[in-house]
């Protein structure tokens, strides 16, 4: 069995590289601040264009809150140099924070980046055993 791999750990997020299944994971943690917000986003883009895998978890049910100036930077800022830099086909699974308002913005910057980045197919989930199989699905 291959081991997991922590790429990146900090309080407010972790990217773990699953050998095995081909899957880069992406936890976010906690109130994230702005700054540690954006760290974590280019974070997991530096993996991913380390790696190439075609399958990408972000977990954001341990995430309490991100603002909304964090997430106008995402659709206004990252989305844009993540559909420069990569051009594959990726299959994205988002498992949503409990939180109400963490679900609207959640689902905003899904919306966002299916609108905007052709290339992703991105589906939300509440366990995340359903994601897994959904990714699993994809054919290499």
């Amino acid at each position: 069995m291959v081991q997991d791999e922590v790429l990146y750990n900090a309080d407010f997020a972790q990217v773990i590289y699953h050998a095995d299944t081909d899957i880069l994971r992406l936890n976010l943690i906690g109130n994230i601040m702005k700054e540690d917000y954006q760290t974590a986003w280019n974070v997991l883009l530096d993996f991913y264009l380390e790696k190439q895998p075609k399958k990408v978890l972000i977990d954001q049910r341990p995430m309490n809150k991100a603002s909304l100036e964090s997430r106008a930077w995402f659709v206004v800022k990252w989305l844009p140099k993540f559909k420069r830099k990569v051009n594959q086909k990726i299959r994205v699974a988002v498992l949503f924070s409990k939180s109400i308002a963490m679900k609207i913005g959640g689902q905003f910057l899904v919306d966002s980046a299916t609108k905007d980045v052709p290339n992703l197919e991105i589906k939300t989930f509440q366990s995340e055993e359903d994601a897994l199989l959904w990714l699993h699905q994809v054919a290499d």
